[in-house]
């Protein structure tokens, strides 16, 4: 100890003479080289860097890269040079870059040597090997990714690689360039699957790294582990889980691929992934939306959270909701967020208004013509039509893993995000040429769908104009279905009364031209408001609908047109026939009372007493009777009555 102070002195003195000595000698500029020089001189392997330094200079020239033979040759003389020094020269920042080059350039049996003495164990018993000080180093680490995607198809050089890293994991994790390593390690570039699995068993604890040589490679993530361990085994596994995901997070290793596809795989297998995961990460919200498992793992946890967790991933959202929406994967955490979170005032301080107040005029557009962003709206407009997502944005999105903790209804939630921005959205539809995109998009007209079932007396005379605007809209494969879906929402009326009003006459001429357009005469035709209309005017003009269609290549469209006129042609019939078989019906249903026949009285002569005269009488009375029974009272007065 004693001798080590003493050397330190000495150094320290020697040091200070030979700054006075330059001070003395030397300008201002060549100051610092001289005392550079000088620092370095005492450097192990001074000389041997420096030559090096030079052929390295000679060798990295663009002149000598296709220059094979001058490349071969300053190769052997490195390697002659650092022969046994690699590992120790690596450490240092000049250095460093040589053996970069040494290892680009090398021939197969070179590369081979070299490899072999940086994964020489270490010489002190107890220690890392020099290729994990290596992969910590500020210079060194370098050197290890050179090595790791040069050899990344080598199944030898990566059985090699992996027995380097073993055990080394998680240090190496929580380690600002070791985590590097394992980065590129974990990548396309770097170790096949099979290891890939192997190094990730380190994570869920000492024990699955034993003996993992041996072990089933297609049984080695988190689940399948998980699923044969009993429930006390289960809950260590986790708790070692989150400690290394809490850990590494706070050592900037969030943005990492490997780090979220192991967030991924915790917030997964474990059914209850809040605590101290949720409160440690909420901070780094940005960070894990730059991959698929990192947005994934963080809609669980935004699921799982509370509502103070929620709020700080929104208020890390503040500035970049726009690039997040249009992101292939982070706009599924802004719908989860939008789903779940009851405060909407602050959905709308943080999120709504980047949108609202973005001086880009047509942003709406824009963000309506995007799959991505376009899913912002329709969970808006309709939060209950799931036929807007595709399965797997359902599962994310729409599935609530814990709804204690939000206490707002869907509806709810949705309709006050969207008084926000409905005046936005109904702007969007007052510019012509913005609704001509929408209806020429997929996306978009998937927006202007429910737009149109939400707000449609807001937008109709708009759609309506950019309708007539262009009449090869009806001939586009994309316009001609949102107008056709358009025209079979309920809310359609004024639309159809437009389209049928502009077109009055012609129907067949414009709309009708192309087989596309014969879809929207369907839809016209079952629209209550106008299809007697059609009907009549499609009916006239028959003939020529089927002449247009033997022209057209295409007669799909045709065909159903003509199906659906001839079978209303045939319901009008079957209800006129339907009526009068009513009405007979009705007829015979009434029953048929017979008409008395009329009495005849029958007068005896002789035998006629009192009774009868006064039966008679109370008939054919004097004053009462048609006129030919009063003139046959009179002609019978004259007649003589024989007694018997």
């Amino acid at each position: 100890m004693v001798s080590d102070i003493k050397e330190h002195k000495q150094k320290k003195r020697h040091h200070a003479e030979v700054e006075k000595c330059v001070s003395d000698t030397q300008t201002p500029s060549n100051k610092k080289r001289a005392l550079k020089r000088e620092r370095q001189s005492h450097r192990k392997y001074f000389e041997d860097v420096l030559r090096a330094k030079g052929i390295w200079n000679k060798l990295r020239t663009l002149s000598l890269r296709k220059d094979s033979e001058a490349v071969s040759e300053y190769m052997s003389e490195l390697m002659t040079l650092l022969d046994g020094k690699l590992c120790k020269v690596s450490l240092q920042h000049d250095a460093s870059r040589v053996v970069q080059a040494m290892i680009k350039y090398s021939s197969e049996k070179q590369g081979k040597k070299i490899l072999n003495e940086l994964l020489l164990p270490s010489s002190e018993k107890g220690m890392p090997s020099p290729f994990i000080e290596m992969a910590k180093s500020t210079y060194a680490h370098f050197i290890v990714l050179k090595v790791i995607t040069k050899y990344h198809r080598d199944e030898t050089a990566q059985a090699k690689l992996y027995k380097a890293l073993k055990g080394h994991v998680v240090k190496l994790a929580a380690h600002a360039y070791g985590s590097r390593v394992l980065e590129v390690a974990m990548g396309d570039n770097g170790f096949g699957k099979k290891y890939v699995k192997l190094l990730k068993r380190e994570f869920y604890g000492k024990e699955f790294c034993l003996f993992d040589d041996e072990a089933d490679a297609n049984k080695n993530s988190l689940g399948d582990i998980v699923a044969n361990l009993k429930d006390e085994k289960k809950e260590k596994v986790f708790q070692t889980l989150q400690g290394i995901l809490v850990k590494c997070a706070d050592k900037g290793a969030v943005h990492y691929m490997w780090y979220h596809d192991l967030l991924y795989e915790y917030c997964s297998v474990n059914p209850n992934p809040g605590g101290e995961v949720v409160s440690g990460l909420v901070d780094h919200a940005i960070h894990l939306m730059s991959t698929r498992n990192g947005t994934l793992g963080l809609c669980k946890l935004i699921a799982h959270g509370s509502a103070k967790d929620r709020k700080k991933v929104v208020k890390t959202l503040k500035g970049y909701s726009v690039t997040t929406l249009e992101h292939p994967s982070g706009y599924l955490a802004i719908l989860k967020l939008l789903r779940v979170t009851d405060d909407t005032v602050l959905i709308q301080k943080n999120i709504l208004t980047e949108l609202t107040s973005s001086d880009e005029e047509d942003l709406f557009t824009r963000m309506a013509l995007e799959h991505t962003s376009s899913k912002l709206f329709l969970s808006l407009l309709n939060p209950e039509k799931t036929s807007n997502f595709d399965p797997f944005e359902i599962d994310v999105v729409f599935t609530h893993e814990c709804p204690s903790t939000s206490k707002k209804s869907d509806e709810t939630r949705a309709k006050e995000l969207l008084q926000f921005i409905q005046p936005k959205l109904i702007n969007m539809c007052k510019q012509i040429e913005d609704v001509v995109k929408l209806l020429t998009s997929r996306c978009g007209g998937k927006v202007l769908i429910n737009l149109y079932s939400r707000f449609g007396a807001d937008i109709d005379e708009s759609l309506s104009q950019a309708i007539f605007s262009k009449i090869e809209l009806f001939e586009d494969p994309i316009a001609q279905i949102n107008i056709k879906n358009l025209l079979t929402i309920e809310s359609s009326g004024g639309l159809a009364k437009k389209i049928v009003q502009n077109y009055e006459g012609k129907l067949i001429k414009t709309i009708g031209a192309s087989n596309r357009g014969a879809f929207c005469l369907n839809a016209l035709l079952h629209c209550e408001d106008v299809s007697g209309s059609v009907l009549e005017e499609l009916r006239k003009d028959k003939k020529k609908l089927q002449s247009q269609m033997n022209k057209s290549d295409q007669k799909k469209g045709y065909e159903l047109l003509l199906e659906n006129i001839n079978k209303v042609n045939k319901n009008d019939d079957d209800s006129e026939l339907s009526e009068v078989e009513d009405k007979i019906t009705s007829l015979e249903s009434v029953p048929i009372t017979k008409t008395p026949s009329r009495r005849k009285s029958r007068r005896s002569v002789g035998n006629d007493d009192d009774s009868s005269v006064a039966s008679m009488g109370s008939i054919y009375s004097a004053e009462g009777g048609t006129p030919l029974r009063r003139s046959a009272r009179k002609a019978g007065k004259g007649r003589v009555t024989y007694a018997s």
